[in-house]
């Protein structure tokens, strides 16, 4: 496609964005490789892009409507790109539409439950995913994240997690009391630029656009089933819980310890409501960061299962 390889070297995204993004030009190439389309982008215009959208499902396996949509959306953003640059006069994607029926309560993925955790923290874990799956419940970061630490970003009682997803800087995490032990280990006789979790390193291969995390996340499903946390429904490729799930579980004991959506909002690095906290404010105070972490409590693990308090919202299982 006409000046991609320009397009991708000034994207500031991450490896999976930019992975959705090669993938999306692949599928357009090989659909229009099919149908004698010629692989050139005065080629596509509106009514090709809309066969193509509705070929996409079948074309890729049965991808679901969300998938296809991000594609469109990674396509789109290309030919904004020649149209800003003036290399073609049209967009032909922004007429396109994927309609995505909204999920179900009960189908979105969620939290875990307390009884959950309990098993995956005494299943049986290898040191290092016990303590992937310990900082994940007790911060509320990402999976990638807490991978890519460093040992410098674990001093003076917090946890410096890099920038994800939309967020514009980086961020401090106050180190729950439960961590500690964990922190002292791991950070015993290594440097300031020494890894966190050497057990997860970089891919060998510069060129691969996968994440630092690709590997832990898949050692963590295959022990999350193997500790019989799962929760399938027909037709979603992801289960309902995987390790994202931590962090919605953390956001839940938060709130439910009485704390501020604006304050958890802060330490997990979503964005706060309106101008007033999202733009203006400088940011709750670190003792109250402090307060709102260490009252996130772990269930019970020396006993049987944890009964799950009542929520306001629930789901059948």
């Amino acid at each position: 496609m006409l000046h991609y390889g320009k397009y991708r070297a000034e994207l500031k995204l991450n490896r999976r964005t930019l992975a959705d993004d090669q993938r999306g030009i692949d599928h357009l190439q090989a659909w229009c490789a099919k149908n004698g389309v010629r692989d050139d982008v005065a080629a596509i215009t509106t009514k090709v892009a809309k066969q193509f959208t509705r070929d996409l499902p079948a074309q890729a396996g049965g991808i679901h409507p969300r998938t296809v949509m991000k594609y469109v959306t990674r396509l789109s953003q290309y030919w904004a790109y020649m149209v800003y640059h003036e290399h073609y006069d049209e967009n032909p994607w922004r007429s396109v539409v994927v309609k995505v029926d909204e999920t179900p309560h009960d189908e979105e993925e969620r939290a875990f439950t307390d009884d959950e955790v309990r098993r995956l923290l005494i299943g049986g874990a290898s040191q290092e995913m016990l303590d992937l799956m310990m900082i994940g419940a007790l911060t509320g970061a990402r999976l990638d994240a807490v991978v890519d630490l460093k040992v410098k970003d674990t001093v003076d009682g917090a946890f410096t997690f890099k920038p994800q997803k939309k967020e514009k800087t980086s961020r401090d995490v106050p180190i729950h009391p439960a961590l500690a032990e964990i922190v002292e280990r791991r950070s015993r006789d290594k440097g300031p630029e020494d890894e966190f979790f050497p057990e997860w390193p970089k891919p060998k291969k510069a060129e691969s656009l996968r994440e630092r995390s690709f590997k832990a996340s898949n050692l963590f499903t295959e022990y999350r089933r193997s500790c019989g946390v799962d929760q399938r429904v027909e037709g979603r490729r992801r289960s309902l819980v995987n390790f994202h799930s931590f962090r919605r579980w953390f956001i839940t004991k938060a709130e439910r310890a009485g704390h501020k959506g604006d304050l958890i909002a802060a330490i997990v690095g979503h964005k706060r409501s309106g101008m007033t906290l999202g733009r203006y404010s400088e940011g709750p105070e670190w003792k109250a960061a402090r307060r709102c972490v260490t009252a996130v409590k772990l269930p019970p693990l020396d006993k049987g299962p944890v009964k799950e308090a009542r929520a306001v919202t629930p789901r059948k299982r």
